[in-house]
C-alpha cells in the first residue's frame, strides 16, 4: 500500500516531466502555424508574380484538362480564368489546334522532354487567329512523377508582322538594287563602298565581293578618285546634298550625293549615279543641230534681206546697222544669247515690208505727205505678212510689226503700249530711231549721233523702253560704240 504512494518529490518531478512536454507541444503547435503562414504568403506572392507576368501560362493534367492559368492566358484567350481551368483542351481549342496540343502533352509525358519554341497558330474566343511561340515543358507532381504539362505562350503576331514586313522591305530592296538601271552606292563614315547595286559589276569590271570595302582609290584613276573621295569627305562634313558630273572610261555620268544622319552615330554617305552618255550624244546632235538650223535661218534672212537692197540699197545699209546696234543694246542689257540672235536676225530684216513700197517713195528727197507718210507706214504689216506662214525659232513675225510701236501708244500700226510691245520690238525700235537721225536719209543730211542720243533721252520712258534706253546711251557714252 505504501509503496503503490508516491512521495512528493516524485510527483513535483512528474509534474515538471508533464510541464516540459506541453511546452514542448505548445512550441511545436507555435512553429507549424509560422510554417503554415509563411507558406500561405509565399503561395500569395507566387500567385502575384503568376498572374502579372506578360507571358501566359497554364497547366495541363495528363488528360488534357486546365488545372492552372494566370491573367496573362485569361487575356490571350479573351476569357476569364475562371472560365478557363476545368476545360479540357478540346473545348478552348478547334479540333485540329486541340488535336496538336494533345499529341505534343503525350509527347511529354511518354519521353519527358520539353518541346521548346514551338512556332503555332491558335484561335481566340472571338474568332481571330493569332500568332504564338510556346515552350511545352513537363509538370511534375510531388513523388517527381509527370503528372501533365505547363504550357509558356509568347504571342508573336505583330512581331512575325513586322518581321514580315521587314523582310519584305529588305527583298524589294535587294530585288532594287539587283536590277536597277541606275547606279546606287552606299558607304561608311570611312567612305568605304558597304552596298552596292549589282550594275557596279559590269561598271568595274569586277565581281562585287572584290568591290565592298574598298575605297574610291582602290576601284578608280588616282585622278578620278580624288576628285571622288573629296566630294565624300565635303558631303560628310558639310552634311549636305551634292551633284556632280563625272567621266569614266569614255562614258559621262551625273551623281548626286547625300548624308544619311544617324543619331549618337558617324553618317553614312549614300547617292546615285546616271549614266548620261546618250543624253550627252544627243545634246551635242542638237547642239550641232540648232547650229545648222541658225546657220540656215541666217542664210534664208540674208537672201531676204538682199531682195530688199536690190529694191533699196539705202534700206538695206540701214537695216545691217539696226542689226549690229540692236545686238549691242540686248548684249548690254544682259539678255541671253538667244535672245540676242533673236534681236539681231530681226534688227537684220525689220524693214522687209519696204520691199512692197513704191522705189520711188524709198528714195524720195523731200519730206513725204500725208497719204505717202501712211503709205509708206505699212511696211510693218507688209514685213509680218511676208514672213506668216514661216516657222522660225523666234516671233521675227511680231518684233518686225512690232518696231514702230511706242510706249505711250503713240506707235503704229496698233498702237500699243507697254509691256505689250515685245521687248525685242522695244530694242529695234531705239536702234531704228538713232540710227535714222544720225545717218544721211534721201531728204536730209545726217544729224548726228549727239541729236539722236538727245531725242532717246528725252523720251524715255514716254516713247522708248527706259532700260534699253540706258543701254543704248552707255553704248555711245561710255563704252565707244560706232554705227
Amino acid at each position: 500500500m505504501d509503496a503503490k504512494i508516491k512521495t512528493k518529490g516524485q510527483l513535483i518531478n512528474e509534474n515538471d516531466d508533464l510541464r516540459q512536454r506541453v511546452a514542448e507541444l505548445e512550441r511545436l503547435a507555435i512553429g507549424n502555424s509560422s510554417v503554415q503562414e509563411s507558406l500561405r504568403k509565399q503561395q500569395k506572392e507566387f500567385q502575384t508574380i503568376f498572374d502579372s507576368v506578360p507571358i501566359a501560362i497554364w497547366y495541363t493534367d495528363r488528360e488534357g484538362l486546365i488545372v492552372r492559368a494566370n491573367q496573362a492566358t485569361a487575356l490571350a484567350f479573351g476569357l476569364s480564368v475562371e472560365d478557363i481551368v476545368g476545360k479540357s483542351l478540346t473545348e478552348l481549342f478547334p479540333a485540329r489546334e486541340a488535336s496538336k496540343f494533345i499529341a505534343d502533352l503525350n509527347e511529354i509525358i511518354n519521353f519527358e522532354e520539353p518541346k521548346i519554341g514551338v512556332i503555332e497558330e491558335y484561335t481566340l474566343a472571338s474568332g481571330d487567329k493569332r500568332l504564338a511561340q510556346s515552350d511545352k515543358i513537363p509538370y511534375y507532381g510531388d513523388t517527381s512523377d509527370i503528372i501533365g504539362m505547363i504550357v509558356l505562350t509568347r504571342d508573336i503576331t505583330e512581331q512575325e508582322k513586322t518581321r514580315d514586313a521587314l523582310y519584305e522591305g529588305e527583298e524589294i530592296f535587294r530585288l532594287f538594287m539587283e536590277h536597277n538601271p541606275i547606279y546606287v552606292f552606299f558607304k561608311d563614315e570611312n567612305i568605304r563602298s558597304v552596298r552596292l547595286s549589282r550594275n557596279y559589276e559590269k561598271m568595274l569590271n569586277m565581281p562585287m565581293d572584290q568591290i565592298l570595302g574598298k575605297t574610291m582609290d582602290e576601284l578608280f584613276s588616282s585622278d578620278l578618285a580624288k576628285s571622288m573621295i573629296e566630294d565624300d569627305l565635303r558631303v560628310l562634313r558639310e552634311e549636305k546634298l551634292i551633284e556632280i558630273e563625272e567621266t569614266f572610261n569614255g562614258r559621262h555620268y551625273t551623281t548626286t550625293k547625300f548624308p544619311i544622319l544617324r543619331t549618337g552615330k558617324p553618317p553614312l554617305l549614300a547617292g546615285f549615279t546616271i549614266d548620261i552618255t546618250k543624253q550627252k550624244q544627243y545634246e551635242k546632235a542638237l547642239k550641232e543641230g540648232l547650229e545648222r538650223l541658225r546657220r540656215l535661218i541666217g542664210y534664208i534672212i540674208n537672201v531676204i534681206g538682199r531682195a530688199v537692197e536690190l529694191k533699196d540699197p539705202y534700206t538695206s545699209g540701214h537695216q545691217k546697222r539696226v542689226s549690229n546696234l540692236a545686238r549691242a543694246i540686248a548684249t548690254e542689257m544682259s539678255l541671253s544669247s538667244e535672245e540676242i540672235d533673236c534681236v539681231r536676225l530681226a534688227g537684220s530684216i525689220h524693214d522687209l515690208g519696204k520691199i512692197a513700197i513704191p522705189a520711188e517713195l524709198l528714195s524720195m528727197p523731200r519730206k513725204l505727205t500725208r497719204v505717202e507718210f501712211n503709205l509708206m507706214k505699212t511696211h510693218a504689216q507688209r514685213g509680218r505678212e511676208i514672213l506668216e506662214g514661216i516657222e522660225f525659232p523666234w516671233p521675227l513675225a511680231d518684233i518686225i510689226v512690232q518696231h514702230h510701236e511706242r510706249l505711250n501708244g503713240s506707235g503704229y500700226p496698233r498702237r500699243l503700249k507697254g509691256n505689250k510691245i515685245l521687248l525685242q520690238s522695244r530694242i529695234i525700235a531705239i536702234a531704228d530711231v538713232v540710227e535714222a537721225i544720225a545717218s544721211h536719209r534721201p531728204y536730209r543730211p545726217a544729224l548726228g549721233i549727239d541729236i539722236a542720243l538727245a531725242q532717246i533721252e528725252k523720251n524715255k520712258s514716254v516713247l522708248y523702253d527706259p532700260d534699253a534706253s540706258d543701254a543704248c546711251m552707255r553704248l555711245f557714252r561710255e563704252k565707244g560704240f560706232k554705227l
